[in-house]
């Protein structure tokens, strides 16, 4: 396994790489950026592992309450401006789903182990690949792979997932050949958006996915052969913005449909799942595009201009005081609003919410919105006389 830090074929990155061999290595050659919510998703990762680890050693309990962060990740958490106490109560049912499997297989067998953020290898597969895995949990007849992820943006699937299915092959070859069990079960938790997948594999079934797809696709990346491919796998690549075959995209399928609203089903068949791609490639061409104008090379054609600003108080408690003062009644200046309803729901716990909150609330039935046939939302069905009956035939 290499001593770098990180892997040419990250299995994070897999669903992108496998799709479009030469993206790792182009990749490769830009500066990865961090973000608030990466640093956020940081520190949720390192508070789960801590709590695993404390309960393992036995100190900590499974509820939140009985969990207190080490002072050093304490300290480190605050400093990057989180709350420790909010991220808990976060992954918490991710600590619990992890314990329950774990306490699980040791009912069986009194040597199964918890593997915690645990560094797999992939050398067997291809040199260029390793990851971390957030948990494992093995034992006799017990192999089960654990993913947290802490954002709140897509829901992500474990079935055939590639990063959890790399996760599992390492993990495959992190344990004794005695102890392979026949199946591979592999979990994504999702704790803020409340969205737990589960998908079991049979033990050759993955080994033969590493055989015939997952070895050939990483092959092709670590030597940046094969075809720029656009797919939804775009949206993530930090060289999105500079690749031309999505700037190519757009003016092929004008060429080649035309005007959208003339379109037949089978061509809209073809069009929509690039639409995310198109969409990626133009917000990243235009922050490409900015990066020149700040750094004094505007793109012919455009200039650097101040965007759109909103005036924003900046000391209310001195305004309100300057407001009073200045005769102005509190109801004309000052409001009172209910909290966001994550927030009740932390205070309370979720029975007392439902409780309590059940009777005042409501979730209005979402906006129609076209989805692949995989994704897990139920299908709606449309009343076409309700919904159509004015329009011509």
């Amino acid at each position: 396994m290499s001593d770098s830090l990180h892997a040419l074929l990250s299995p994070s990155a897999a669903a992108r790489w496998m799709a479009c061999a030469p993206s790792a290595i182009l990749e490769s050659t830009q500066k990865e950026s961090t973000s608030k919510y990466a640093d956020e998703g940081t520190c949720a990762h390192a508070i789960a592992a801590d709590w695993l680890q404390q309960l393992l050693d036995g100190k900590a309990g499974v509820a939140w309450e009985d969990y207190h962060p080490g002072v050093d990740l304490l300290q480190d958490t605050l400093d990057n401006g989180f709350d420790p106490v909010e991220i808990s109560q976060d992954v918490q049912p991710y600590v619990a789903n992890v314990w329950a499997a774990y306490r699980e297989a040791c009912e069986t067998d009194w040597t199964a182990k918890l593997y915690i953020e645990q560094r797999v290898s992939l050398d067997r597969w291809n040199p260029h690949c390793w990851g971390t895995a957030d948990a494992i949990v093995s034992g006799m007849g017990t192999l089960h792979v654990f993913d947290l992820k802490y954002g709140k943006g897509v829901r992500v699937n474990a079935y055939h997932n590639p990063q959890l299915m790399i996760y599992a092959l390492g993990a495959v070859d992190l344990i004794p050949t005695a102890y392979i069990p026949k199946e591979i079960t592999m979990t994504i938790d999702q704790v803020r958006l409340q969205h737990r997948t589960d998908y079991t594999i049979m033990s050759q079934t993955l080994l033969d996915w590493g055989r015939t797809e997952f070895a050939p696709a990483a092959q092709l990346a670590a030597d940046c052969d094969g075809q720029l491919t656009v797919g939804p796998h775009c949206k993530f690549c930090r060289v999105a913005g500079r690749c031309p075959a999505l700037a190519a995209l757009s003016t092929i399928l004008e060429a080649e449909f035309g005007d959208p609203s003339i379109m037949n089903g089978k061509q809209l068949a073809t069009v929509i799942p690039l639409i995310p791609a198109i969409r990626t490639w133009c917000d990243r061409a235009e922050n490409v595009a900015l990066g020149l104008a700040m750094q004094g090379n505007p793109v012919p054609g455009t200039k650097l201009v101040e965007g759109r600003s909103v005036t924003r108080c900046v000391n209310p408690v001195g305004a309100m005081q300057a407001l009073k003062e200045a005769g102005l009644p509190e109801e004309a200046y000052c409001e009172t609003s209910l909290k966001s309803l994550t927030a009740i729901k932390k205070a309370l716990g979720k029975e007392a919410y439902e409780a309590v909150m059940g009777p005042y609330i409501a979730k209005p039935q979402g906006k129609p919105t076209i989805a692949p046939v995989d994704d897990p939302r139920p299908e709606l069905t449309v009343n076409l006389d309700s919904e159509f009956g004015d329009v011509a035939p």
